[in-house]
């Protein structure tokens, strides 16, 4: 009487140990799973920043997790978790902020400041086609931001056009006159 069942619960404990593991590993995927996305590094080699998506966006249309990682000669110097709103898309190198039936908004990377201190990133507002498609080659210019390598500051520029000046604390740190 009790082999039998002292092999039922055998059995049973792996079937509940096979379980948590496969939910332990869905969560892991789905929450807390790290990858780059894209990574700039400085011209001297100095200062690196790293896009990471963390996890999956939310289902079914929910933000997305990432994270922007600064590094000075290896080591991290600065994390900064963010929440991207792209319609339950990933974090890629063009994220999306906001979209509606007329218009998208999104973020991309645009290159390193003057002074190799900082990376840029530009917001764009598009307006949407009557099919709904947009082009990025037609996106207005909303600002112009400058993430500094060393502090992990994010500075605001002001900038509507490339050829604005841009606020006092965008040009001190990007090296802009």
């Amino acid at each position: 009487m009790k082999k039998p069942r002292k092999s039922i619960m055998i059995v049973l404990a792996a079937f509940v140990i096979a379980a948590a593991v496969l939910l332990g590993s869905f969560l892991y995927i789905t929450r807390y799973k790290t990858s780059d996305v894209d990574t700039v590094r400085s011209e001297n080699g100095k200062y690196e920043a790293v896009l990471q998506a963390v996890g999956e966006p939310g289902w079914p249309f929910g933000s997305a997790p990432g994270r922007l990682v600064l590094k000075e000669e290896g080591e991290t110097i600065s994390k900064t978790d963010i929440e991207i709103a792209n319609d339950g898309g990933p974090v890629s190198e063009k994220s999306i902020l906001s979209e509606d039936e007329d218009t998208v908004e999104y973020l991309t990377y645009s290159g390193r400041s003057q002074n190799e201190k900082c990376g840029l990133y530009v917001r764009y507002l598009n307006k949407k086609n009557a099919d709904g498609t947009w082009d990025n080659t037609d996106g207005t210019i909303v600002d112009i931001y400058a993430c500094v390598y060393e502090s992990g500051d994010v500075v605001s520029s002001g900038k509507t056009q490339w050829e604005d000046a841009g606020s006092d604390a965008y040009r001190e740190v990007t090296g802009e006159e």
